[in-house]
């Protein structure tokens, strides 16, 4: 059985509100779990985990289709859904941080000279 390395996805995540942070345990509690379920139906190709999911409904369908029951259907989809929250809200940031702000020397200088 395999699991994700969330290291990464944990440290960019710190930027986000505590509410999004949740995700980040749920994800940790769950995704072994989901992964070995995955692997067992020969399906782990099938769900992007790692990536931005291409077909969000049908990755979900087959992340239901896996669980054993009800309980742990929700907490697959909630380990599921909460990757791809995260993933989607730090990309975002990124997206934002990289070309719509300018850099902290280029602020301090805007900022110097509205003071003038």
């Amino acid at each position: 059985m395999t699991t994700l390395p969330l290291d990464r996805l944990r440290i960019r995540a710190a930027r986000l509100s505590s509410y999004a942070r949740r995700f980040v345990d749920n994800v940790d509690e769950s995704q072994a779990d989901l992964v070995a379920r995955l692997e067992h139906a020969g399906l782990r190709d099938e769900v992007h985990l790692r990536q931005p999911a291409w077909d969000l409904e049908r990755e979900m369908d087959i992340v239901a289709h896996v669980a054993a029951d009800d309980d742990e259907r929700i907490r697959f989809l909630g380990c599921y859904f909460g990757l791809q929250y995260l993933r989607m809200n730090v990309q975002a940031l990124d997206a934002l941080a990289g070309g719509l702000f300018p850099a902290k020397a280029e602020r301090r200088s805007i900022a110097r000279s509205s003071l003038r």
